[in-house]
């Protein structure tokens, strides 16, 4: 097996589902992992471990403290560094055979061509919902299998999407998913879904049988795990490819990086409800519309984007041009325009 360390690998090659072939054709395939936190530094460090020969990395966030209890492969010498660095230099030096791009920026509709370009597989790890969407739409616009995986305090769920019903198929884009940050995560849960979702990852790579549409959900508090058929819904946006692509360019440009404190006009949404509790919606429109003079942007930022994007993209369907503030309001020193 020219190029590979047999004996790395020897007690997955001697798996009859396995052997020499399949273990020597992982070195040709390109897994994406978005996100670097409880599930994807784990996934990440894995697949090395089992020989898949490209790995592309991409987070743009740094270790915090708080990441320690569940994120083991980071230490804490590594408080303030990038994510994507760290397990790119961990995976380098426990598998120097993987070939590991390590992207520190995060995924967007601007950059999303780029960062799914050439892959095998992706691998969603993140903590948002929205980039969940885009990920499932990049992959079935580009037709790359799809690993899905979340966790929410004691629960957690995992699938494969490939060639039949998506995300959205399960879960409107409006659905009301609280993130880690806000409301915990139980550190169990976090190991259970990277489980899951590495074996769909590594069985898809290999060839081995796996369950098709089937969302497989864990709830560590009552000590139960469920499997679910996920029917495709013949509504989906997805049974419509061009319209999904039409989709999903029309708003290519609608994340932005940075702000112009001059030019832009900026409103915090931070202490704002969601799009759909709102029940001030108009008087925000008022004010947008107010605003709107064609010379200045109209920039939403929010803690962590997630609703400032919601919120972009409903003003521009009523046909404001809007853009929502990719990384949130992260250095507080974006002068805003209130709600009130």
């Amino acid at each position: 097996m020219e190029g590979i360390n047999i004996d790395r690998y020897l007690r997955h090659v001697i798996l009859p589902e396995v052997g020499y072939q399949k273990q020597k054709e992982l070195k040709n395939r390109k897994v994406l992992i978005v996100g670097l936190g409880a599930l994807g530094s784990v996934i990440s460090v894995y697949l090395a471990a089992f020989g898949v020969g490209y790995l592309r990395l991409i987070d743009f966030d740094r270790v915090s403290i708080f990441n320690l209890h569940r994120q083991v492969f980071y230490k804490q010498k590594d408080l303030s560094k990038k994510k994507a660095k760290v397990i790119k230099k961990y995976i380098n030096e426990q598998n120097p055979e993987v070939f590991v791009d390590a992207i520190d920026q995060p995924l967007s509709y601007a950059n999303f061509q780029k960062i799914f370009k050439d892959i095998d597989l992706v691998i969603d790890a993140t903590d948002r919902l929205s980039r969940k969407f885009l990920i499932n739409d990049v992959s079935k616009i580009y037709r790359i299998p799809f690993v899905f995986g979340s966790i929410y305090r004691f629960e957690g769920m995992a699938a494969l999407f490939w060639d039949s019903a998506c995300l959205r198929c399960l879960f409107n884009e409006r659905f009301d998913a609280p993130s880690c940050e806000d409301s915990g995560v139980f550190t169990p849960i976090s190991i259970a879904v990277s489980s899951i979702q590495l074996s769909l990852a590594l069985k898809f790579l290999l060839g081995i049988p796996f369950k098709k549409d089937t969302l497989f959900v864990f709830d560590l508090l009552n000590d139960s795990f469920f499997e679910y058929t996920i029917k495709p819904n013949r509504s989906c946006l997805c049974n419509n490819i061009e319209s999904l692509k039409d989709s999903l360019f029309r708003i290519k440009d609608i994340e932005v990086k940075k702000i112009n404190k001059d030019l832009d006009i900026v409103f915090d949404l931070s202490n704002v409800p969601a799009l759909k509790n709102n029940r001030d919606l108009k008087k925000l429109e008022e004010k947008v519309r107010g605003l709107a003079n064609g010379k200045n942007r109209i920039v939403f930022s929010c803690r962590r984007g997630e609703k400032s994007l919601e919120y972009a993209k409903y003003f521009r369907n009523l046909g404001f041009n809007c853009f929502s503030l990719i990384n949130g309001n992260e250095s507080g020193c974006i002068k805003s325009i209130g709600i009130e």
